[in-house]
């Protein structure tokens, strides 16, 4: 387990997506993260945790409102006691520094 995680909802629709966002995080450059999966209807899940097995992907479901699975995604890293949270839909794709610049950010004093 990494002190980073960049949590983020999947469900049905976003499907079609979830190929080119899992590869743009694979792509990063930084790679000390994790990926909290909050899975809201997506059946084939393990289909993408072995296409994208250099990713360290942790899934919870729920099946809630999109607020309260992102509500529900926050009290679970909290409860693995992550240090710097960061947020991803899983229908978008990232630069390969995302990561990278927003520890930046977060580091800041």
């Amino acid at each position: 387990m990494n002190s980073i995680v960049l949590i983020t909802t999947i469900f049905p629709a976003s499907e079609k997506y979830l190929d080119d966002f899992f590869l743009s995080l694979e792509n990063q450059i930084e790679k000390k993260f994790d990926v909290l999966v909050i899975n809201d209807g997506v059946d084939n899940i393990i289909f993408y945790f072995k296409k994208y097995s250099s990713l360290n992907l942790i899934e919870f479901k729920s099946h809630q409102s999109p607020a309260k699975n992102r509500e529900f995604g926050i009290k679970k890293a909290k409860e693995l006691k992550y240090k710097k949270l960061l947020w991803g839909d899983s229908d978008d794709f990232f630069p390969n520094n995302r990561i990278s610049e927003i520890i930046k950010l977060l580091t800041i004093h």
